[in-house]
């Protein structure tokens, strides 16, 4: 009797399934079709609301397939396309961004690149990071066939990037004036970022986010800062500046942003961490005089002295 009920029951769950798959299918054709409808508009009038739409439907998008990387990326590259469209550069920035640092192996990711930098030069202001971004491209996606399309927005006269870079380093401090030039500290901060953006195994790119987060807070950003420094110690624990970076994460807390709580929790962590390390003896004395006045810090020092 099991027997032959069985291949009755099978064959229901086999077409339950296959009704299943069906609709999904199909609701992602509905979507789909509704993305690119919204696209046709927009492109023929780059309203905002109808861009806010688009992001919407984009959601929609990725959420059907929330584990598959094409998709992600897909779906954040078209909001991206859209927010650019209406004029909402720095909104469009953080998700091409996002697309390059989690999904820069799929097919999406040139293209993102090639919108980061054309937003860079001519909606953000920043043409030295725009170059930077194209010269970084042919090692960053070595099969794209958007490489020639990199290379010939490159003026021939541009220096290779580690002589750029060392060109903005030197000029950061403008030297008539003693004081930091802000447009040339963004775009060495923009450009270190990006290097390990694009070619997170470089050698360099903990370096590289290290001194982004160093630039960023001598231009006034902590805020800026503490994200170098988590990214530099999280995504290279194993590197050199790793300890380093911790710690000018907990000092820059402390210091700057005076979030004493914040900071005591880092400080405890980097001695955990990193107890033999150059700057353990400061991790220690700061800790212990954490939230007090500099006049109180001056006579601890003082009486550690004697």
């Amino acid at each position: 009797m099991k027997r032959t009920l069985f291949f009755p029951v099978l064959f229901t769950f086999a077409a339950c399934v296959s009704t299943l798959l069906s609709c999904d299918s199909a609701g992602a054709d509905q979507v789909l079709t509704r993305l690119e409808q919204l696209e046709k508009a927009l492109a023929k009038n780059p309203d905002p609301a109808l861009a806010d739409s688009l992001v919407a439907v984009s959601q929609e998008w990725t959420a059907l397939m929330p584990d598959d990387p094409t998709r992600q990326a897909d779906g954040a590259l078209r909001a991206a396309k859209a927010l650019a469209l209406t004029n909402r550069a720095a909104l469009a920035q953080a998700r091409l961004k996002f697309v390059l640092k989690q999904y820069r192996d799929t097919p999406q990711a040139p293209e993102a690149a090639l919108l980061l930098a054309a937003l860079y030069k001519k909606e953000l202001g920043s043409p030295a990071t725009a170059f930077t971004i194209y010269q970084l491209f042919p090692e960053a996606f070595p099969g794209s066939d958007q490489i020639a399309e990199a290379k010939s927005y490159l003026p021939g006269n541009v220096p290779p990037l580690p002589a750029r870079i060392d060109s903005m380093a030197v000029r950061i401090i403008n030297s008539k004036t003693g004081q930091l030039d802000a447009p040339i500290a963004n775009d060495y901060i923009q450009t270190c970022e990006l290097s390990a953006l694009l070619l997170p195994k470089a050698p360099d790119a903990a370096k590289m986010l290290y001194k982004a987060g160093d630039v960023s807070r001598a231009a006034g950003a902590p805020d800026k800062a503490l994200g170098y420094y988590e990214q530099t110690y999280t995504a290279f624990p194993d590197d050199e500046r790793a300890p380093e970076a911790l710690f000018m994460h907990a000092f820059t807390l402390d210091n700057d942003l005076k979030r004493y709580a914040e900071a005591k929790v880092l400080y405890e962590a980097f001695l955990k961490k990193y107890p033999n390390d150059d700057f353990a003896d400061d991790a220690q004395f700061l800790l212990k005089n954490l939230g007090k006045s500099e006049e109180e810090i001056f006579k601890a020092l003082e009486e550690k002295v004697q």
